[in-house]
């Protein structure tokens, strides 16, 4: 599998009503085959306090680069599709419950994540064993 590209925002509300501010959308392009997709996941913001628990990161940026600066929320998708090839399958995942976010970050390579960062800064695809 092939990573092209990497990154994520916070939701706003839309709607005065709208529980949108409390989530976070991460995305991860990447090919399969000759074929592009992108996975969006989208989980509860305060997750990201969770950050130092889950990851050898302390601060934002996670990764400083050149062009761009990694956060937590770029990475989430990108971590969930490194611990689960099979979510190449699927558009959509929702993460509401912090026991399965935390499983994505599970004996996660957090070297070759942070090699991917610095790839992806560079401009530079880079291939992720399932």
């Amino acid at each position: 599998m092939e990573i092209l590209e990497c990154a994520g925002l916070e939701l706003e509300k839309e709607k005065s009503n709208s529980p949108e501010d409390l989530f976070n959308r991460s995305s991860v392009r990447f090919k399969e085959g000759k074929e592009e997709k992108r996975l969006h996941v989208v989980y509860l913001r305060i997750f990201d306090e969770l950050m130092r628990e889950l990851t050898p990161f302390t601060e934002h940026p996670l990764y400083k680069g050149t062009t761009r600066n990694f956060y937590f929320y770029d990475i989430v998708a990108l971590v969930c599709l490194m611990h689960d090839g099979n979510l190449s399958r699927r558009k959509r995942l929702y993460l509401n419950s912090q026991e399965e976010f935390s499983a994505y970050f599970n004996n996660l390579d957090f070297d070759s994540l942070e090699q991917t960062m610095k790839r992806l800064d560079q401009g530079q695809s880079t291939i992720v064993n399932r």
